[in-house]
């Protein structure tokens, strides 16, 4: 049905809140835990497709992965919190949409 390519776009901007907003417990670090999808989150916490990438419905319909997030706490006392998102490429007759859950 044919590949999107969707390099430079955002898919998704997430935002993370800490209740301790003190430096540098108030830092918050923000991966992708699976390496395998095409996605890439960035500084500023918005996710888009890895350079190269492509989405192809006949390939994959839908990506789920794990974002994991991780505060600065001091003397080792560090939080870790994850979320669950998944992307799925809608089928359409001229163009494929992208939707976003995520679930905590």
């Amino acid at each position: 049905m044919g590949i999107i390519y969707i390099s430079d776009y955002e898919i998704l901007a997430v935002i993370i809140t800490d209740t301790d907003r003190t430096r540098p417990n108030s830092n918050i670090d923000v991966r992708i835990q699976e390496d395998e999808v095409p996605f890439q989150i960035s500084n500023s916490w918005v996710i888009s497709l890895k350079n190269g990438q492509s989405l192809d419905y006949d390939v994959a319909s839908s990506y789920v992965f794990t974002l994991v997030a991780e505060d600065g706490g001091r003397d080792g006392s560090t939080k870790t919190s994850s979320a669950s998102v998944t992307i799925s490429l809608l089928s359409g007759t001229l163009r494929r949409q992208i939707s976003c859950s995520v679930q905590s």
